[in-house]
């Protein structure tokens, strides 16, 4: 089998559950309200949708910006709202996000098209600078994915 966890049963990480590094009750309650926040916004397309009806939104991904299982902390401004199809591209890199918030893809023609094609020039940040990306894990990304 060809999991990527280290638990001995091969299986990948399930969207929306929360490692043992936390609680899922803390993991849930911080995906809500990272897209109150974000007013239920992808922050790398701009596309808004209604707030779901439970905990998991059918459309948007909170997506960490330096893993949990990689130290990072279970804090706002370390979570980004983002289309589920762009989540994957963000934590293999193919997506990452410069300090001044504009949105760069290193190697377009890994991405397919209708992704490139909806992602804005900078991140769609929320008013409250509580909810902006912190410029360390934002580093920390580039770093991880890009080896720079």
């Amino acid at each position: 089998m060809g999991g990527s966890d280290d638990d001995g049963l091969g299986e990948e990480p399930q969207r929306g559950f929360a490692n043992s590094s936390g609680s899922v009750g803390a993991y849930t309650d911080m995906q809500a309200v990272v897209l109150m926040g974000y007013r239920y916004r992808c922050v790398l397309t701009g596309a808004q949708f209604d707030k779901p009806v439970l905990h998991l939104h059918p459309d948007l991904d909170v997506v960490a910006i330096q893993p949990r299982e990689q130290g990072g902390p279970l804090a706002l401004a370390n979570f980004l709202p983002m289309l589920s199809s762009l989540s994957g591209p963000f934590n293999h890199g193919l997506v990452t996000i410069e300090d001044d918030y504009r949105i760069h893809v290193p190697q377009p023609d890994l991405l397919e098209r209708k992704l490139r094609d909806v992602l804005r020039a900078s991140l769609a940040l929320p008013e409250d600078a509580l909810f902006r990306p912190g410029r360390e894990f934002l580093a920390y990304h580039r770093r991880y994915a890009l080896g720079r």
